[in-house]
């Protein structure tokens, strides 16, 4: 029984978050053509260079408060090669995050691990209870992001 079902003079308007795809998209190389290439080469070079430029002011602050040491170089490796597959998997742009990487130590996270166990996470509720998510009402949705962004 859904929440909605308690209440249907209430919630009647409620929209739901409705079909979610369940599993993997295909891994295939993206149709890019040369005369793209003018337009798209230095919009993603400016957005990589923000990301790592982000990522790299974040692993300092954690190092800061934390100790440690910041390999810059690995860094930018790793969000190059990280974004490369999101775009062979049809995947969001990937770089770290200053919000992300607050909540996340804000919930008692100590590792990067975490971020590891996350992304497990999300691949199991990925492959196997995506259809779960479209009877969830979207302001579950909103609330969840306005919880998580508000400390």
């Amino acid at each position: 029984m859904l929440a909605i079902d308690a209440f249907p003079g209430v919630a009647r308007d409620v929209k739901l978050i409705g079909t979610v795809p369940q599993g993997l998209p295909p891994l295939r190389l993206p149709a890019v053509y040369w005369d793209d290439l003018n337009k798209l080469l230095p919009l993603a070079l400016a957005c990589f260079l923000l990301g790592a430029v982000e990522t790299a002011a974040i692993g300092r602050m954690f190092v800061a408060r934390h100790g440690g040491r910041s390999m810059p170089i690995r860094k930018i490796w790793r969000l190059l090669v990280s974004n490369l597959a999101a775009g062979v998997g049809s995947g969001f742009p990937v770089s770290g995050g200053t919000s992300q990487s607050l909540v996340n130590e804000d919930a008692g996270a100590r590792t990067p691990l975490s971020t590891a166990f996350a992304g497990v996470f999300i691949l199991v509720v990925v492959l196997f209870f995506s259809h779960l998510l479209s009877i969830l009402p979207q302001p579950v949705l909103a609330a969840v992001v306005l919880v998580a962004v508000a400390s």
